[in-house]
């Protein structure tokens, strides 16, 4: 706040410039003629009387003018009445504030009608009120009252007997009102200075204050922003969500849960503060801002309705805020504090959107990333994740001086499946083959779609006879699958296999493959249906 000294200054130099301009006035007015002079200093006290209105800053009621009235009154002996624009009295120094609700309307005084014609009206009369005879000289004014302006009457009268006494009393009531108004305003003045500059430091730390919550919320929102940016799943997500929500919703603890891929529920998978949210699982209807599509805030002091996955809380206030990106809903995110605020609800809608983002930025990756390793069809790995994975164990397993099992298969006579039933049975049996794989592989065995029919099994930590047991078991269970086709028909195939070790003598596991690719074309070569080891000797038959 900067304070203008100029606009302090400004009323002591009004009202040094108007009484001046007063006293000179009677002085003028008592050195050309009596009546003229009186005239002059009775509107001068109504002008005087309408800027002590105006700058008085009360409440226009009758008491506050009456007061006004009854202090000039007495300071120059006149009488002041003020009037307003219809001819009301509102205040007058020689009636009491009880007698002015039953006084008459002026608004047909002589001085009075002309003064709402001109700005200025004079009268000479008896006055019935005071039962005497009085000089009237009333004066109209727009002034500021209340914050408008209004057009305002203020009336000064004298006594016509006591004319000469009275100026001669106005000026010295004139004089020492001057006077006292410059020390009662260079007072204030002080004051008012001091006051203003405490006001000024106490803004400036304040506003301090401010600005450094706001750059320190500025800070986390895109360090938040960052973070989640470079999540490639969500338990990375969670992470950054438990380090940093609690420091931007203060006072505050909460979840986010997330659509299932079938988004018939959602699954609670991030939580942050000091308690946990007990519904893990949920509809998607047991959430109002998932239902009405944007913001539910449940206060605890006056709106009871509550999402039914918050029924066990109790004394406090929830908000749910949907995640939402692209137009699509994610998710939603919970927030739970005692009571909320206007601030805490724009952030937590402003985190909302960032996490919506994040999380679908998240999917994406995900959804990508197994595009890129995994056979659309099949659903197994494929040929790219098999050489990136290969990489890790082969130096696994050298590390820990242990074998790795490679096992090369083949489904047999798959082109004359294909020609009789069509290329979409081929597809359903590829599918029905590769659930089989998943389900009788270990859950370290890497089951990898190789090209067109053949399949690749890598087999960590087994020796030779365990991998030949492996590969057996998938020979004989494709040999006992039956595979439907339609609603009546169903089919069979065999495989073959053939399978090689790692490490060999050049530890190389592109060898592997390759011996494990020839004890394949070996089996194929002794009748399919069978699997073969490769061996630099001629393989035997497993029976």
């Amino acid at each position: 706040m900067k304070i203008n000294n100029k606009i302090v200054l400004l009323p002591t130099v009004i009202i040094m410039l108007f009484s001046s301009i007063g006293i000179l006035t009677i002085d003028y007015q008592l050195h050309h003629g009596l009546n003229d002079r009186v005239n002059t200093e009775l509107r001068w006290l109504a002008t005087v009387a309408l800027e002590s209105l105006s700058i008085a800053n009360k409440p226009t009621t009758q008491e506050h003018i009456d007061v006004i009235a009854d202090r000039i009154g007495q300071a120059s002996g006149a009488r002041i009445t003020f009037i307003d624009q219809h001819g009301n009295i509102t205040g007058d120094s020689r009636i009491s504030v009880n007698r002015l609700s039953v006084q008459d309307n002026h608004q047909d005084r002589i001085e009075v009608a002309q003064a709402l014609k001109t700005g200025t009206g004079y009268a000479k009369r008896h006055s019935k009120t005071l039962r005497q005879d009085l000089i009237y000289v009333a004066v109209l004014k727009r002034i500021d009252l209340n914050g408008q302006e209004t057009p305002y009457l203020a009336r000064a009268s004298l006594a016509s007997n006591t004319i000469s006494g009275q100026i001669m009393e106005m000026r010295v009531a004139l004089l020492s009102l001057l006077s006292a108004g410059v020390i009662v305003l260079v007072f204030s003045m002080a004051f008012t200075l001091r006051w203003l500059s405490q006001i000024n430091e106490k803004d400036k730390a304040q506003l301090a204050n401010t600005l450094h919550e706001r750059n320190t919320e500025i800070e986390s929102m895109h360090e938040l922003d960052s973070l989640l940016s470079a999540c490639i799943k969500l338990d990375d997500a969670s992470g950054i969500t438990q380090q940093l929500l609690p420091g931007l919703l203060k006072k505050t603890h909460g979840a986010i849960s997330i659509y299932k891929p079938s988004r018939d529920r959602l699954i609670t998978q991030m939580h942050w503060g000091d308690k946990q949210i007990d519904h893990s699982h949920f509809a998607p209807n047991h959430c109002w801002a998932l239902r009405r599509g944007h913001m539910h805030l449940s206060k605890n002091e006056s709106h009871r309705v509550k999402c039914v996955h918050f029924d066990n809380l109790k004394d406090t206030a929830t908000l749910c805020i949907p995640l939402i990106s692209h137009g699509q809903t994610v998710g939603v995110m919970h927030v739970i504090k005692a009571v909320f605020d206007k601030k805490t609800i724009s952030l937590a809608n402003a985190i909302a959107k960032r996490m919506g983002m994040a999380v679908a930025n998240i999917e994406l990756k995900n959804t990508l990333r197994q595009q890129a390793i995994k056979d659309t069809l099949t659903n197994l790995y494929n040929r790219r994740y098999l050489f990136e994975s290969l990489e890790q164990l082969t130096a696994r397993a050298l590390r820990n001086d242990t074998q790795l099992g490679i096992i090369m298969l083949d489904l047999d006579h798959f082109k004359s499946l294909n020609d009789h039933y069509g290329h979409d049975t081929g597809d359903i049996a590829l599918k029905n083959i590769a659930d089989f794989f998943r389900k009788a592989t270990r859950e370290s065995d890497l089951v990898c779609r190789y090209g067109g029919e053949e399949f690749c099994i890598v087999c960590p930590d087994s020796t030779q006879e365990e991998t030949l047991y492996v590969a057996k078991k998938f020979c004989v269970g494709i040999a006992n699958l039956l595979i439907k086709i339609n609603v009546t028909d169903t089919v069979k195939i065999t495989l073959s296999g053939g399978i090689a070790m790692f490490p060999n003598p050049e530890s190389s596991i592109e060898l592997t493959i390759k011996e494990a690719d020839q004890a394949l074309y070996q089996a194929k070569h002794d009748g399919r249906n069978c699997i073969r080891a490769f061996s630099p000797k001629p393989p035997e038959t497993i029976q």
